[in-house]
């Protein structure tokens, strides 16, 4: 005996969500310098001597009995930028690692490094406005009985969005 049987198909109806798409194009992030770093006059050391410049522009050496920073032009002064993008917008701080600023005068030189920022965690926000600014300092390694003379050197500092 055969049993009948029957076969019932459903269809369904198909289902949809519109759904939004969008993209925010920042403005172009700007970096302008408003100060060069210097680290001002000092004497001839008598021993190896670092002489930090922090971000609150305040100079001083490791070891104030080897070396005389003195008061008279050029004085120091730490760097300084300032910054335009969108409003609100975070960026990053990217500053030179040690052992690759060196400050030059003839066959002289002196090394730069432990740079540091107003940013501790090396990330601004830009204002409402879409500005900030910040200050870097850093650490000048003089060798014992550095010579005299006019030290030159240049180094980058370069920001980008998160």
């Amino acid at each position: 005996m055969v049993m009948p049987f029957s076969i019932c198909v459903m269809a369904q109806s198909g289902s949809s969500i519109n759904t939004n798409t969008g993209v925010h194009i920042l403005k172009s992030l700007e970096i302008a310098k408003t100060s060069d770093m210097h680290f001002g006059t000092m004497s001839i050391p008598t021993a190896p001597v670092d002489v930090v410049l922090t971000i609150s522009n305040t100079r001083s050496a490791s070891s104030p009995a080897d070396i005389d920073l003195l008061a008279q032009a050029p004085f120091s002064k730490n760097a300084a930028y300032t910054i335009a993008g969108s409003p609100n917008a975070t960026y990053s701080i990217i500053l030179p690692p040690n052992g690759m600023v060196m400050l030059h005068s003839g066959g002289n030189n002196m090394n730069v490094n432990s740079f540091s920022c107003s940013y501790p965690g090396l990330t601004g926000v830009l204002s409402a406005a879409g500005t900030d600014q910040f200050n870097v300092g850093a650490t000048l390694e003089l060798k014992d009985a550095q010579p005299y003379g006019i030290y030159e050197g240049t180094f980058d500092v370069t920001i980008a969005y998160n």
